[in-house]
């Protein structure tokens, strides 16, 4: 199908081989999504699940993962063959405006979800090359789509990153802000869930010379994680 449509000028290659659309093309295609709606959903999630998926197993070769075991792609998905960190931070390099402007079309909730694990497996990406700037501003995508999914550990989990990332560059005052959302979601966290909370605190206090916090902040990681270990299944009587 690539070569048909390259054959009909639809399609052209650019220096790295890869296949683009003229802006003339591009923008028919844009009028016929916006005429259909309904029907570009489909092809929304699976460019999604692309990006997820293949971002996922890059990942693994920067030393970061969200899951033990690599979720399989979903039907009509392609999965990239890489064997190699450089081919990995390639394909990273190679995806990134398209994961951009994905990333900023979420607009139907049912992409909410899988967007916000995108963003997960893209802040690696960021962090392992040192963009702070994009990092952050990925971050508080998937924070959003966690707050719009109503979900605290996800929430937590956002806002941690969110919290460090702005202590570590200095602006305190924002991370202050996305303390007191992770903060505010101790109530509904589990024992290990709050411990990391109460670490990340702990560290941006650190990192803003707030000691005194820090330490009351690091004790209560530590009750929360002994609770976490004492927690198990009452024996039957």
């Amino acid at each position: 199908m690539l070569r048909q449509l390259t054959a009909a000028n639809l399609l052209s290659r650019d220096a790295e081989g890869r296949h683009v659309l003229h802006d003339l093309v591009r923008a028919y295609g844009v009028e016929l999504v916006e005429q259909e709606k309904d029907d570009s959903l489909g092809a929304r999630a699976r460019l999604l699940d692309y990006l997820c998926h293949n971002a996922d197993v890059a990942t693994r070769f920067l030393g970061h993962t969200l899951a033990d075991v690599a979720v399989p792609p979903a039907e009509g998905v392609v999965s990239v063959g890489l064997g190699t960190r450089e081919e990995a931070l390639d394909w990273f390099r190679q995806e990134e405006a398209t994961v951009s402007s994905a990333l900023r079309s979420m607009d139907d909730p049912r992409l909410l979800r899988i967007g916000m694990t995108l963003t997960h497996h893209w802040v690696s990406y960021y962090s392992v090359m040192g963009r702070w700037s994009e990092e952050i501003e990925t971050k508080r995508i998937g924070l959003d789509a966690a707050l719009r999914l109503d979900e605290p550990t996800a929430v937590m989990r956002n806002a941690s990153a969110l919290a460090r990332a702005l202590a570590e560059t200095g602006q305190a005052d924002e991370a202050d802000r996305h303390v007191e959302l992770m903060l505010g979601q101790l109530h509904r966290l589990g024992p290990m869930e709050r411990a990391v909370t109460e670490r990340t605190v702990g560290w941006v206090r650190g990192r803003q010379k707030r000691h005194e916090e820090a330490l009351r902040h690091a004790c209560r990681r530590w009750r929360s994680t002994a609770r976490s270990a004492t927690t198990g299944p009452r024996p039957a009587r």
